[in-house]
């Protein structure tokens, strides 16, 4: 349980983990219950931020208690003040079982980020580029503006290092070294064209960009810009939603795809990042996805200026931040333990068969399942069992040598079937029946 909003905030901000080596000179002193000035002996500084830095201690400290802290590091001299917000045991080894790792929020921002730019500036390539990964694949950020100061400061240092000196280059040389890492055929960054209403390649690797270019809602890029939600496929599934036709580039037919968002500074989906075809293996693994985050937040960090708002554009209601049609509202376990349902099944190949009482929101989860995930791009059939002719009812529902069934309009997609109880029974055992088989009637297709 989160003690206070500045607990909040020290845990969701990076930290930059404080090696012996780096000969940093801390301090820290509080003010005892007898109100004397009392000198923490063993002190040790663990991490530091642009907000607040972690230290250990066999000292019990309360939440809340304020500190005067004293660092320094090479020519940057630092006398600060700060207060507790969070205090965590340790029992890996005998050594450390007393010892607790507090959080420290601080007051000067300013002064630490300074401190932080320079402590940063000594870092070799290899470390500053832990230190990034580091950022994306441990930390939790509920916005991309959350962390945006310290990250900036870190983009600003790896171009530095890696002497780029034009955005084009940065974003051809980091493609291609994605492309290493991930032993993938191809790469490429769209960006969204907000007067042609297109997703454009801005770079590619593998591929000549001027191929690249697609209407925002079509193919996994316009899946991924219009959702917000990375998508990681693998293609050989005949089930999946995106046809081969969609999926071939340049003459290159995608096996596997890894798609993800990245944001302006306003948290507006302003573009994707794709990579395709990961060599001698079926799909991008879970540590994949974790990579790509890392470039994500670069390019979150490189067009965070950038606006995809204009008169002439369609993608305004997908420029805002979590823009939701259909939303479940609460805060009981229950609501809680849907919500991370939810989360879980919007994006599985997996058909999802939703039951319950009246009143209990089937449709409701439905459209959120629909609209969130993978099958928004697929069909959304409503039939009413009422009020028809059972003719009429049993065509729509399983088609006949004209009409295609309402189950082979929307493969891929959602059916809800509204007050099914006023089906007949013999039709109702006939939903059934296909249903368990998972077969699409008259065809040798699973649902």
């Amino acid at each position: 349980m989160l003690a206070s909003f500045s607990e909040f905030k020290f845990f969701q901000s990076f930290r930059v983990p404080v090696e012996e080596a780096d000969d940093i000179r801390f301090s820290v002193e509080f003010i005892n219950s007898i109100g004397q000035e009392e000198y923490i002996e063993d002190s040790r500084l663990v991490d530091v931020s642009v907000v607040g830095l972690g230290m250990t201690s066999k000292k019990k400290l309360e939440v809340g208690t304020e500190l005067r802290l004293t660092m320094h590091f090479r020519k940057v001299h630092l006398d600060l003040n700060g207060h507790v917000v969070r205090g965590l045991t340790s029992a890996n080894h005998d050594a450390s079982k007393d010892l607790i790792l507090y959080g420290v929020e601080l007051e000067q921002d300013e002064e630490m980020k300074r401190f932080v730019e320079q402590y940063i500036y000594s870092f070799g390539p290899d470390r500053l580029r832990d230190c990034m990964v580091q950022m994306a694949v441990t930390e939790r950020y509920t916005t991309v503006a959350e962390g945006f100061e310290m990250f900036s400061l870190l983009l600003s240092l790896f171009k530095d290092l890696t002497n780029f000196g034009n955005k084009e280059e940065f974003l051809h040389t980091v493609l291609e070294e994605v492309i290493r890492i991930f032993s993938a055929q191809r790469a490429a960054v769209y960006l969204i064209e907000p007067n042609s209403n297109e997703l454009q390649a801005i770079s590619s690797v593998g591929v000549d960009r001027k191929l690249l270019r697609q209407d925002y809602r079509q193919g996994v890029p316009g899946a991924v810009y219009t959702s917000g939600s990375m998508l990681n496929l693998d293609l050989s599934d005949e089930n999946e939603r995106f046809t081969k036709e969609q999926c071939t580039v340049g003459g290159q037919e995608s096996r596997t795809i890894m798609c993800s968002p990245f944001f302006n500074r306003d948290d507006k989906v302003v573009g994707v990042v794709e990579v395709a075809n990961k060599r001698n293996e079926e799909r991008f693994s879970i540590e994949d996805e974790k990579v790509i985050k890392v470039l994500t937040l670069v390019l979150s960090s490189v067009y965070h200026e950038h606006n995809p708002i204009s008169e002439n554009s369609m993608v305004r209601r997908f420029s805002l931040p979590k823009d939701r049609d259909f939303i479940i509202v609460g805060k009981s376990r229950e609501t809680l333990a849907v919500r991370h349902s939810i989360v879980k099944l919007k994006d599985i190949d997996t058909p999802v068969f939703i039951n319950g009482e009246r009143g209990v929101g089937k449709a409701l989860l439905a459209r959120i399942l629909h609209f969130e995930g993978k099958r928004g791009n697929r069909g959304f059939e409503e039939v009413f069992c009422g009020g028809k002719e059972i003719k009429d009812l049993e065509t729509e529902i399983f088609g006949d040598g004209e009409n295609k069934s309402v189950f082979e309009r929307c493969i891929s997609g959602t059916l809800f079937f509204s007050e099914i109880s006023l089906l007949p029974l013999n039709l109702q055992l006939r939903l059934f029946k296909v249903l368990k088989e998972g077969k699409v009637p008259g065809q040798d297709r699973s649902l």
